[in-house]
Parts: C-alpha cells; structure tokens; sequence
C-alpha cells in the first residue's frame, strides 16, 4: 500500500516541474483534506486558485465548493456561483448540478431547473434525476410525472443507481404509476447494485418488512451491513434495532 506522504511529496515534486493544472488541482484537495500532509484549508485554496488560472475546470467548481462553504475563505455564495459558472463554461456538468441545487435551496426553482438543463445536455446522469425531481414536484416546471419517469428512466438505462432509487419511490408513493412493491423491490436491488448507499437501505427494508419480497432478516441484516459501509447513519441505526 502507497504511503499517503510519499505520494503527496511525488506530487509537488510533479507539480514543481511541470507546472499541471490538474497536479495543482490534486494538491489542493490534498491540503484541503489532509491526504499525506498536514491539513490546511487557507493553502489547499491558494492550490486551487493556481489550477483554476490554469484553466482546471475541476479547480473552478472546486473552489465555488470552497466559497459556499467557507473553506480557506470567507463564505461567499455570488462569488461560489461565479467560479460555478466559470466550471460550467468549461464542461463542468458536475458544476452545473451544484448551482441547481444552490438555487433550489433559495427557491428559485426556475433558475435551478436552466441549470439542472445544462447538465443534462453535457450528459449527467444526475443531471436526469435532479431535473426529474423538479417535473415530480412541479419546480421550475409544469408538474409532469410522465416527465420526470423519462428522465429516472434515462438514468436508470445507463445503470445510474439513483435513476433506480427515483424509479423505485414511483411504484412505493403511487407517482405516475401503480404502486407496485414487488417493482419497487427489483429496483431498489439494482440501486442496490450499483453501489447506492440509500438503495442498499431500502432494498435491506424491504427483506426486513417482506415488502415486494419473501421477509428475510438474514439478507436485510446483509444489506444493511453494506449500506452502514457505505456512509448510511440508518442503516446503522436499523442494524442496531435487528
């Protein structure tokens, strides 16, 4: 296993001789999270700052991240926003998905829904999802079930796990279709499957309650398991219930 010191000090030595963009934007977030070296926010930015002038696109989000928060600056959303924007320019749609969501936290879903568009049209799967969440809830959008299934269904056909997980709440809450657990139940496992930590919870509940399902303690228990790996707090709570 590589020594996270020894990689970090190949880094700046990679960075110190050829000036990258992308090496820049990699001893960044090592400054930022502390990745083989001593963690400070205020340089990890000043990193980011470098790549960003160097035309790093991950540089650019990273840093409206870096604002919206307040790390190694002082919380600031316009000049978030900004570098966002600059991301954006430069085929960030990963940028593009986090404005959208700046702006429907203000409830300016209008605003959010352009930018849920752009990340859609640079080809984001959660791009799909997060615009069809606005089409479910009628945000920014004249409400559309029919709408937002089309989209979860575009994410789910490219194996996306929350495009499942979106498709799976439709048959649990009766959203443009029958409520169908047994359906609810496939999807969740192929959210599951794909790595999603909310899909591994459902799919476990589902075993633990025999929703769509034969009950089964033993594979909730399994299933619960991986969720809790995964970062999920109720799964870990749920296995402390079994």
């Amino acid at each position: 296993k590589a020594d996270p010191s020894e990689a970090y000090s190949i880094l700046e030595y990679v960075t110190s001789k050829t000036w990258s963009a992308d090496a820049y934007h990699n001893l960044g977030i090592a400054r930022l999270t502390g990745q083989g070296c001593t963690q400070s926010e205020s340089i990890g930015k000043l990193y980011l700052d470098t790549a960003a002038t160097l035309g790093s696109q991950k540089a650019m989000r990273d840093l409206g991240i870096c604002y919206l928060n307040g790390f190694g600056c002082q919380p600031d959303t316009a000049i978030a926003l900004a570098w966002l924007d600059s991301a954006i320019a430069h085929g960030s749609y990963d940028a593009a998905n986090q404005a959208g969501k700046i702006h429907a936290e203000r409830e300016d879903y209008e605003t959010a829904v352009r930018y849920y568009q752009r990340a859609v049209d640079m080809g984001s799967l959660e791009g799909y999802c997060n615009l069809g969440l606005c089409y479910e809830r009628g945000h920014g959008v004249v409400l559309s079930y029919k709408k937002a299934i089309e989209l979860y269904t575009v994410a789910a056909d490219h194996g996306y796990g929350r495009g499942y997980l979106m498709l799976a709440f439709c048959y649990v809450d009766e959203i443009g279709v029958e409520k169908d657990m047994a359906k609810a139940f496939l999807l969740f496992g192929k959210a599951a499957e794909a790595g999603n930590a909310w899909g591994m919870y459902y799919y476990a509940q589902c075993y633990e309650n025999g929703d769509g399902t034969k009950k089964d303690i033993k594979k909730a228990r399994q299933w619960y398991i991986k969720a809790a790996a995964a970062g999920n707090e109720e799964a870990i709570a749920a296995l402390k219930r079994l």
